[in-house]
């Protein structure tokens, strides 16, 4: 980095030549002014480069230093430097920056062709002439020399003005010397003079040169020397063709047009020095207002039903927004926003239920209003077209029970659901609603509304308005709204939450909604950065002037959240009879939005920088085809298919107008059709994934697409959950940013693991579960939700974790973040929990998950109430009752949890009234019972086994690496128990009453006896496990106990704090992969209850360290001698193999493949018999043996 600064007095001999690395001014007297002027461009390369990088007295020869490249913006660019009050330059130079040395190029940044000096002198620009080069020369511009490297550039252009110019603006004129995107750039312009004589001299005025009838404009006065104080103002108007508006005695005055035709605006400038009085004129054009027309609403809705009317309707010539700036290039950025969106008043006497009957189907009607007293607009007739389609067929695909038709009332769910509806959504709108930085996420959109309403009222300089934190910042809004709304219908028949509080929640989301409502234009766009028109870029790129030019900004996935909520709110206002339809209306107005601008025949080719809007758009399609009918909502499909095909491909018909590609990062270097393993942000990747998916699972069968998709997805889910998922569900490794590193690249104390990830990921699985109709994708979804998901809030609800990692020192939740999608995210997950519950396939009912609650399940258009009692994930015990409506055939599938599977006894037992049935699951994990299921109800009982389980690591992730230990699992176990993962913190090590030790020094060893037991008194309720292990480097004898990992930091150090409140964090070490020692085998088995003839099927599984010298060459199987002995007998030779385990759903969780041995076993009379294996190494030294007791009953 050189410095370009210089000392005040210029006074040195100019070195030759003229052109020169180090240069001074013979003569020249002045200070480097420029440091104190504003810097401005006429066209500036997106990519981010800035102008005011040539002022501040510093080169560095990169290209962060303005350029013009990029686009075909008019020639010659001009570059202007702005100063508060006139100067009197002696001279200037130039060091051009630039990255071609061939000139006539079509790319690139060049030397330029030319450049002219020019100078305002208060009224219009002038050419400076009389130039002098830094030797005296007489030149006719500035010269345009570099050396031969152009990045690093060090020769100076230097002109000497041969008389002072006094003006308060100087700007380069600059002609390039290419086509295309060829550019011109600047790495430093200084600029030499001294502040300039401070009398009146003159004055001028900038603003428009027309105003429209009925609005108005900003005029400005500009007095030389602008630094005089105490000036008086004067402006007039010279007839009445316009008026003032406000103060006529300031340096600014608002200038409203009456009627068509010209006037002239004058101001009057008096001081007591120079000239003492001046004055200045300005022609204005007063433009007739534009007419006014009201759109017809077009929609549809399903025969016998009435229609869904809006609140709003598009009128023509009511501006809502200044224009956008036009740009030159592959496409014009350029808009105008002269509609609106008015309220309306219908006429309901104009249509009647015969108009939407079902003999009606194909028709059209029309319903009258007109637009409301006291809007812009007002009584203006106004019309909707209503087609009339046929209903909706019901799904012919599984599909899940949305979360308002499931109602908890357990020991678990329950209460989290209580306080997310309660302390955290309360603490959400302190966050939400704060005026601190980086907060906003509320008030960027009343801001932006101040400056809607302004132009919506005429002015048309508005004022500018603040916008604070993320360009993104809305989502969070988005998210919590959402959450707002499956909180209330998940509470609002409960008792025990008061009506007065459910009227508060509404007023907030009524408030909101409003907000939202204000910003919307009439093509649909709702976008807070852009309607505030900031140049704030945190977490984007580019900056608010034009909408949809800088991908990076990511106002698809505002929308995306945006449209999800809308989702949400219309199923729960429905579902409490309320039928409020605003955000139904305004979420259509803006998928339709996006379907005009970026569907299959939309007006550009582009994709989201952060996907979301893919997957919300196929939500909305299906609400949409509910109320509006058959093939509604197929638009919103279609272009959620568009924007996928595109990612990945950036050429020819997919070629991008804003020239956006972002590649792996953003899933967007590979088409997913041909992507092999999960790449890029999690959070983004499994957005897309769950969005292919949808569309996926839509496609009729035999589309060119489906198999294509289905097959891309498929690789990706078993690349993610094989090789780059943690044992809590956790997604992205922190390797790269926020996402995916190599396989196995599963570090712990630097585990990335966001919440949100683990949310998105929870919402993959279950489409794909819904698909294949797969247990392996539920037993994802519940890992991940009662783990990643969990932990990423206290159990008070006001502390959230952005990154989950697995281990740790003090690591404390956070209130809120700048960037704060993680706690809008965990609001709308916990209360929307139901929503994983069933699933619906025409007449099979499938039970993915189990918690104490009331579900109300459309099947073929009766209803089921299915009623379930249990205490899962605590206990294994669930009852279930399940009641039709009326009697009713079909199937209903209970899930048997794959964690059984990774257990010694995997043996479940199913009752049906009382009378046990086969409970061994298909392939696919499911126990299905197929019958006619009568009004007067049946009951299930189930009895899931329920273990502590010693999870081994994957030997895979393991880096040998100095200091890259937290990367290494080899020779750890994780503690587990059900869908529950557990974690060893501080409090869990007690040294003394009140004294914990680091849990990162703990040894498990394998032989240790854990006692599984629920505790009301721990951390609002928990099963705890303790046992006795060890501490230290010299193995000290140690008790601990082990908790559910998401409740990790919620009691501090101290193990006297049982953590009730939820709200203690300072945890001072936490680990859930624990050092293991010791030698295992364990044998599982899928039978330990058998009947005389029938067999059990015995695996047995290593448990060793990671040494070879440990590994099992052969086992041994044998029944005990005792009364046992002839119960069973072994049917065929043991056989050789491994246990399958590789991957969090497989079994033995995380661990890698071994060597292993099963054997079967028949029953032969009643009693009890006891196996033992002997697991041996290739030295046939006995390694370790375990057994496992079988009962025998009668036949």
């Amino acid at each position: 980095m050189r410095q370009c600064l210089f000392t005040r007095l210029f006074s040195l001999a100019l070195l030759a030549p003229a052109v020169s690395m180090s240069s001074a001014f013979k003569a020249v007297d002045g200070s480097n002014v420029a440091l104190v002027a504003t810097p401005s461009a006429s066209r500036t390369n997106d990519s981010g480069p800035t102008v005011e990088a040539i002022n501040k007295g510093l080169t560095t020869y990169d290209s962060n230093h303005w350029n013009s490249w990029g686009g075909r913006a008019p020639y010659p660019a001009t570059v202007t430097y702005t100063w508060p009050e006139p100067y009197s330059l002696k001279g200037m130079r130039v060091m051009w920056w630039y990255d071609r040395t061939e000139k006539n190029h079509n790319d690139n940044v060049t030397l330029p062709a030319s450049c002219a000096i020019q100078y305002h002198d208060g009224s219009d620009w002038i050419e400076a002439t009389d130039l002098l080069d830094g030797q005296n020369r007489p030149i006719s511009s500035i010269g345009l020399e570099g050396d031969a490297t152009g990045y690093n550039n060090t020769v100076w252009n230097d002109v000497v003005f041969s008389k002072p110019i006094v003006t308060a603006q100087l700007r380069l004129s600059i002609m390039r010397d290419g086509t295309g995107r060829n550019g011109v750039g600047i790495n430093c312009w200084d600029v030499f003079g001294e502040v300039a004589d401070p009398n009146l001299r003159s004055v001028s005025i900038t603003g428009s040169d027309s105003v429209v009838a009925d609005r108005q404009l900003e005029y400005s006065a500009h007095p030389v020397s602008a630094t005089l104080q105490g000036i008086a103002y004067s402006w007039s108007l010279n007839n009445a063709n316009a008026q003032i508006v406000g103060s006529a005695s300031e340096s600014k005055v608002k200038v409203k047009g009456v009627s068509g035709g010209d006037a002239r605006l004058s101001v009057t400038v008096t001081h007591n020095s120079g000239v003492k009085t001046t004055t200045a004129a300005k022609a204005i054009a007063i433009k007739p207002t534009p007419p006014t027309e009201v759109v017809p609403y077009l929609t549809g809705t399903a025969a016998g039903r009435a229609p869904i009317l809006p609140t709003r309707i598009v009128v023509k010539g009511l501006r809502f927004d200044t224009p956008t700036p036009a740009t030159e290039g592959a496409f014009n950025f350029g808009e105008e926003f002269e509609s609106s969106l008015a309220p309306v008043v219908w006429d309901m006497s104009s249509f009647s239920a015969a108009d939407y009957a079902a003999d009606k189907v194909g028709t059209t009607f029309e319903v009258k209003g007109a637009t409301a007293p006291g809007s812009r607009a007002p009584g203006r007739p106004a019309k909707a077209v209503v087609t009339v389609n046929k209903p909706a067929p019901a799904p012919d695909y599984n599909h899940s029970v949305t979360s308002e038709n499931v109602i908890f009332d357990d020991v678990f769910w329950k209460p989290k659901q209580l306080v997310n509806a309660g302390a955290t959504i309360d603490h959400a709108i302190v966050m939400l609603e704060s005026t601190a930085p980086n907060r906003y996420a509320v008030q960027n959109l009343k801001n932006a509304a101040i400056r809607l309403d302004a132009i919506a009222s005429g002015d048309d300089n508005p004022p500018a308005v603040r916008y604070n934190g993320f360009v993104f910042q809305e989502s969070d809004l988005y998210k919590t709204l959402e959450g707002f709304a499956y909180n209330l219908a998940a509470v609002w028949n409960d008792p025990s939450v008061s009506k007065a509080r459910k009227t508060q929640l509404q007023n907030k989301l009524d408030e909101w909604i409003k907000a939202i409502e204000a910003i919307q234009y009439a093509d649909g766009y709702i976008g807070a950065a852009f309607s505030a028109r900031t140049n704030v870029s945190a977490g984007g790129a580019g900056n608010g002037q034009h909408r949809w030019r800088f991908f990076e900004r990511h106002e698809m996935y505002d929308i995306g959240h945006f449209l999800e909520s809308a989702v949400a709110y219309t199923r729960y206002s429905i579902g409490t009879g309320q039928n409020d339809y605003r955000l139904y209306e305004v979420g259509k107005r803006v998928a339709d939005h996006i379907v005009d601008w970026f569907g299959p025949n939309g007006k550009r080719v582009e994709v989201p920088g952060h996907q979301e809007v893919e997957l919300a758009l196929m939500k909305l399609a299906t609400l949409v085809e509910e109320y509006e009918g058959a093939q509604a909502g197929q638009k919103y499909r279609d272009t959620a298919k568009v924007l996928i095909d595109r990612r990945g491909r950036t050429t020819g018909q997919y070629a991008r107008q804003s020239g956006y590609s972002a590649g792996s990062y953003s899933q967007d270097a590979t088409p997913l059709v041909d992507e092999t393993r999960a790449v890029g942000h999690a959070v983004r990747a499994m957005y897309y994934y769950t969005g292919a998916t949808d569309v996926a699972v839509t496609l009729p069968d035999g589309h060119p697409d489906k198999a294509a998709y289905l097959a891309g997805i498929n690789r990706i889910f078993e690349n993610a959950s094989e090789r780059n998922t943690y044992i809590t569900g956790g997604l992205g490794s922190g390797e790269t940013s926020e996402g995916f590193g190599n396989d196995y690249g599963l570090r712990n104390a630097r585990a990335y693991t966001e919440t949100c990830a683990a949310i998105a990921g929870a919402n993959w699985y279950q489409r794909l579960n819904l698909y294949y109709e797969d247990a392996k994708y539920a037993d994802s979804y519940e890992r991940a939700l009662y783990n990643g998901v969990l932990v990423g809030v206290n159990l008070s609800g006001g502390l959230f974790y952005y990154a989950c990692y697995l281990d740790a020192g003090p690591n404390n939740r956070s209130e809120w973040f700048a960037c704060a999608c993680c706690p809008p995210n965990v609001i709308r997950t916990i209360a929307n929990m139901g929503g994983y519950m069933y699933s619906v396939n025409r007449d099979k009912i499938f039970v993915n998950m189990y918690g104490g609650s009331t579900g109300k399940i459309n099947v073929q258009g009766g209803n089921v109430n299915i009623r379930q009692v249990t205490n899962y994930p605590w206990e294994g015990t669930v009852k279930l009752t399940v009641t039709p409506d009326a009697d009713k055939d079909f199937s209903l599938n209970l899930r048997i949890p794959g964690w059984i599977k990774a257990q010694k006894y995997q043996q479940v037992k199913i009752t049906v009234d009382g009378k046990e049935i086969d409970s061994t699951p298909s392939d696919k994990g499911y126990v299905t019972i197929a019958k006619n299921w009568p009004v007067s109800g049946t009951t299930i009982e189930m009895d899931m086994p329920m273990e502590v389980r010693f999870t081994e690591a994957d030997d895979n992730v393991h880096y040998t690496g100095e200091g890259q230990e937290d990367w290494d699992q080899r020779d750890k176990v994780v503690v587990e128990r059900g869908p529950i993962v557990y974690n060893l913190e501080t409090a869990g090590v007690p040294v003394s009453a009140t004294e914990g030790r680091d849990a990162r020094q703990v040894v498990i060893p394998r032989s240790m006896k854990a006692n599984a037991r629920f505790r009301s008194d721990l951390l609002r309720g928990v099963v705890s496990i303790e046992g006795d292990a060890f501490w230290g480097a010299n193995k000290e004898p140690q008790r601990i106990e082990l908790t559910p990992y998401y409740a990790k930091n919620n009691r501090g150090a101290d193990p006297s704090n049982l953590g009730m409140s939820g709200t203690g964090d300072g945890s001072t070490s936490s680990r859930v992969w624990a050092n293991a020692s010791g030698r295992g085998v364990l044998i599982r088995g899928d039978k330990n209850n058998l009947a005389v003839g029938q067999k059990a099927k015995l695996q047995a599984a290593p448990k060793v360290n990671f040494s070879e010298s440990d590994a099992a060459n052969n086992f041994v199987w044998t029944v005990l001698p005792g009364p046992g002995r002839n119960v069973i007998q072994l049917d065929g030779a043991p056989q050789a193999g491994q246990t399958d385990s590789a991957g969090p759903g497989k079994i033995g969780g995380m661990g890698k493949t071994r060597s292993a041995s099963t054997a079967t076993y028949r029953a032969l009379r009643a009693g009890t018999a006891t196996v033992q294996v002997t697991m041996r190494n290739s030295r046939n030294e006995t390694i370790a043996t375990d057994t496992y007791v079988i009962t025998v009953g009668g036949r």
